[in-house]
């Protein structure tokens, strides 16, 4: 069991001894009772063993793929722009 307390904008890492199943649980603690109050708690996680360099988060890697989509579209883009811009001089040619 491990017990941590952070600031709040602050990382939580864990490395588990054996796989399997863990529950982890979070709790928030308020110096007063203040009803308004709304907890974010963004939650990213990666899997793989420690050490590792490789281990990419399910969020970089949707950013790493929208990244190529998106350059693949630009180079479409470039190409269609090429095509039109021969087109035109193939009309006043002729």
């Amino acid at each position: 069991m491990l017990r941590q307390q952070n600031k709040p904008d602050g990382k939580l890492f864990m490395t588990a001894s054996s796989t399997g199943d863990h529950l982890i649980c979070f709790q928030a603690i308020l110096s007063q009772y203040m009803p308004n109050v709304h907890v974010r708690l963004p939650l990213e996680v990666f899997i793989g063993h420690a050490g590792d360099h490789d281990i990419t988060s399910p969020i970089e890697a949707q950013l790493n793929d929208l990244h190529y989509k998106i350059s693949r579209t630009v180079e479409q883009v470039t190409d269609i722009e090429r095509e039109q811009a021969l087109q035109r001089v193939m009309i006043t040619i002729f």
